[in-house]
This record gives structure tokens, C-alpha cells and sequence, in this order.
């Protein structure tokens, strides 16, 4: 947390905030009341409230904010349904098939918060995109840095090297606006001493890091 208190603001990441909109009260049928939030959504909330409390602003850029309520929440969803502690606390048997009926009103709840927190005063919404030059610098760093002998073994073989453009636009801001990035991508995360150092972002902080 420590980190995180010398700035004025934070920026968040996809990850973040979706993190801090999956937060769904759920009923099924007769059964009790059963809130369906995602892995980390308590630990975020918790940050949030007191990067709040210390008259922080937190902030993102329209890039992820559009790429949170159209992709990214809807993939979250999906994911977290299939887990099994999940399914059994809306009453569920197992091999059962989720209700498309109650998928569809998580999704709603979570984006509804992502509505929402918009219209927070303490959150922002900043209009950012980075240059042509700057994405490109930033795609090659990372082409060079997962081929690199030395750097290679950090990447997970099961994404791509290359962040997406809404991460790249996120990282060239940070820069810009000397904000630091609270992130649990792995994209951000791999690189941040090397993004740091080669001025490409002012500061990434992995949110597993913050206590």
C-alpha cells in the first residue's frame, strides 16, 4: 500500500476493476440469499476504500473502461460460474447446467457497477490515447524482451507476448501522467521493473503485492 500512497491517483487496470464491480448478491428459487464476487474483489474493495479515505482519485482511461463493460466482465462471469463452490452456493447440482437467466443478471449487476462507479466522484475516467510511435515502441519492447534468452522464461506460453492495445495505451499514460498502475495482469506485472526503467510507465504495482 505503501507504494501506492505518494500519488495523487492510481490508475486501474481492466483487471482491477472488474475485481471491484464483481460484487453479486444472487437468489435461486427459495434458496438464501448467496453473493457470487470475484477472487479478488474483496482485497480491491478493501484498497479502493482506503486509497479513498486518503483523498486519493483512482482512474482509468476510456480504452479499458469500454473494453471492461464489452469483453472483459462477460469473460469474468462465465469463468466464475463454472467454479464448483459457486454453483453449490446457488443450490446447484453437480454437472448441472447454469441458469443462462441468472448469468445474464450477474453480467447486468457487474456492468450496472461499472455504471456506477463512472459517476463516482473519487473515480475518473480520463481520455488517453498514445501516439503511433509510442505503441509501436512499446510492441517491440515486448517482441525483443520475450525472445530475449534472459527475459524469455517470464512469459506464460499460454498468452501472447504482446499486452493488448488498451494495455499499451494504459501504460503510455501512466508515463504521461506519472500515475502508477495497480494491475494483476500478467502483461503489466512480467516487464514492470524493465517498463519502469526504459521510462515506458511511471510505476506498475502488482495487486497480490499490496497489503
Amino acid at each position: 500500500m505503501q507504494r501506492l500512497l505518494p500519488y495523487p491517483a492510481v490508475l486501474y487496470d481492466a483487471n482491477i476493476i472488474v475485481y471491484y464491480c464483481f460484487y453479486c448478491p444472487v437468489r435461486l428459487g427459495e434458496r438464501a440469499e448467496y453473493l457470487i464476487q470475484g477472487e479478488l474483489t474483496e482485497k480491491v474493495r478493501t484498497i479502493s476504500d482506503r486509497l479513498r479515505r486518503d483523498g486519493k482519485t483512482i482512474k482509468t482511461i476510456e480504452v479499458i473502461m469500454k473494453e471492461v463493460t464489452d469483453v472483459v466482465l462477460a469473460d469474468a462471469v462465465r469463468q466464475r460460474i463454472c467454479n464448483e463452490e459457486v454453483r453449490e452456493g446457488v443450490g446447484l447440482a453437480r454437472g448441472a447446467q447454469f441458469p443462462p437467466m441468472l448469468e445474464l443478471q450477474i453480467l447486468e449487476k457487474c456492468r450496472k457497477s461499472a455504471r456506477k462507479i463512472q459517476s463516482a466522484g473519487w473515480f475518473v475516467v480520463d481520455h488517453y490515447l498514445a501516439g503511433p510511435a509510442e505503441i509501436t515502441a512499446l510492441r517491440q519492447f515486448f517482441r525483443n524482451a520475450s525472445v530475449d534468452p534472459a527475459l524469455r522464461s517470464r512469459f506464460s506460453r499460454h498468452k501472447r507476448p504482446v499486452p493488448s492495445d488498451q494495455d499499451l495505451h494504459l501504460m503510455s499514460y501512466s508515463q504521461v501522467s506519472r500515475l502508477p498502475v495497480l494491475t494483476d495482469d500478467g502483461h503489466f506485472i512480467v516487464m514492470r521493473s524493465e517498463l519502469k526503467t526504459l521510462g515506458f510507465a511511471t510505476e506498475i504495482v502488482p495487486l497480490r503485492t499490496v497489503v
